[in-house]
């Protein structure tokens, strides 16, 4: 095919993406639904805490390197699902040698129960789906519906290439794999490897959506058994959703009142987390407000409240049913934990020094909630011995 021809498909193509199912063309847009942001720290970006996933100074680019174990990475954010639009799952990759013996390196749009990734492993490459967390379908290369050779595959994860994956979003529809390879002139060139397609036949039969659920992190794992190092490079990954979409931003709060503060010292105020069974809602910090008697300083901290479930409660006069969000007013942690967030004065007092004091209003921090991360506000006092926060408000945003 000519170049113009493949083009003019490429154009076709995109206008198609853009028409509704009733023959309406719609404006297409990208929306980004994560936050790899920088200033996340990078033991927030993975599942666990081990030595093995560094940061390369130069590169924009993490090091996975398994010794005799299991290294896994994954994003901040899921991809927050948006029924009627396609979405697109981005990793870039590079396998310098590729997996022996038992290694296995799996990249991709998946959680622990679900999800869709691409794998490599001694016996060459795969495409797999996960549902209800059982692997559904592991794909090799003699079952391909797309049309690129293996071992141009094999060649472009030694050398680095960008991975690709778009979902329906409507579920009863496809999730197709590809890759941009670069061609002879170093141009990078679309390559299908799989597309998975919902079988409708049967509508009372879950598994014939593509995916049982279909928010999920971008995550990298790899599984090295052998006692030598195996090196894997992750560079940018990303997540977007095509379409005008508009998120509904369920707006929430807790309040307390008379919270007695220890001098200089920092008291933990409130802990507040994503419920285990909302890990797909997104949660955006908006403002803390506060009445203090003295002036003071507040900090967030993010990973510093407890991780006990019974610690934990509805947000103040909030139906349970209608939060992503549980508080814990009396957390036990310490300054010390997690990472600090942010760090602001707030005045006290008053014009007149009443004790009623004068409004500090927090806003404009860009401060989301990540599941299993507790986000604890602290308060010290910045003079005297005593005081207290006559009332505090803590405000969120919830995307459902």
């Amino acid at each position: 095919m000519s170049e113009e021809l493949e083009q003019l498909r490429r154009t076709a193509d995109a206008i198609a993406k853009a028409e509704t199912p009733y023959g309406d063309l719609t404006t297409v847009d990208r929306d980004n639904r994560i936050s790899i942001s920088s200033d996340v720290p990078l033991s927030e970006q993975r599942d666990d805490y081990t030595a093995g996933v560094t940061r390369i100074d130069a590169e924009s680019v993490i090091r996975m390197r398994a010794n005799a174990g299991t290294e896994s990475l994954r994003t901040v954010e899921q991809l927050i699902y948006s029924p009627g639009y396609t979405g697109e799952i981005g990793v870039a990759i590079q396998i310098p040698e590729l997996p022996t013996g038992d290694q296995v390196v799996r990249w991709g749009y998946f959680g622990p129960s679900d999800g869709v990734r691409f794998g490599v492993d001694a016996a060459g490459f795969f495409i797999q789906d996960i549902r209800d967390g059982t692997i559904d379908q592991t794909v090799r290369r003699d079952d391909w519906n797309g049309d690129t050779a293996e071992n141009a595959i094999l060649q472009a994860l030694q050398d680095g290439v960008i991975s690709r994956q778009e979902l329906s979003l409507y579920n009863f529809g496809s999730v197709g794999h590809e890759f941009l390879i670069r061609d002879e002139d170093g141009r990078l060139t679309p390559n299908d490897i799989h597309t998975f397609n919902a079988d409708g036949s049967d509508e009372t039969d879950a598994s014939n959506t593509t995916l049982s659920r279909q928010n999920n992190p971008i995550s990298v794992v790899v599984e090295n058994p052998a006692s030598e190092d195996f090196d894997v490079f992750v560079a940018d990954r990303q997540a977007t959703i095509r379409g005008q979409f508009l998120a509904e931003d369920r707006p929430q709060s807790h309040e307390q009142f008379d919270v007695d503060l220890n001098g200089e010292t920092w008291v933990p105020v409130l802990s507040f987390r994503i419920k285990d069974d909302y890990d797909e809602i997104g949660v955006d910090f908006v403002d803390f407000q506060t009445f203090a008697s003295e002036n003071a300083a507040v900090q967030f901290r993010t990973d510093a409240g407890s991780t006990d479930t019974a610690d934990y409660q509805p947000p103040s006069q909030t139906d349970p049913n209608e939060t992503a969000v549980e508080v814990d007013p009396t957390p036990t942690a310490s300054v010390t934990d997690g990472f600090k967030r942010f760090t602001r004065l707030i005045p006290g007092g008053g014009s007149q020094g009443n004790a009623a004091g004068q409004l500090a209003d927090i806003g404009g921090v860009d401060l989301t909630v990540k599941r299993g991360r507790p986000v604890t506000v602290f308060v010290r006092l910045t003079d005297g011995t005593g005081g207290t926060l006559e009332a505090c408000n803590t405000s969120w945003t919830e995307t459902w």
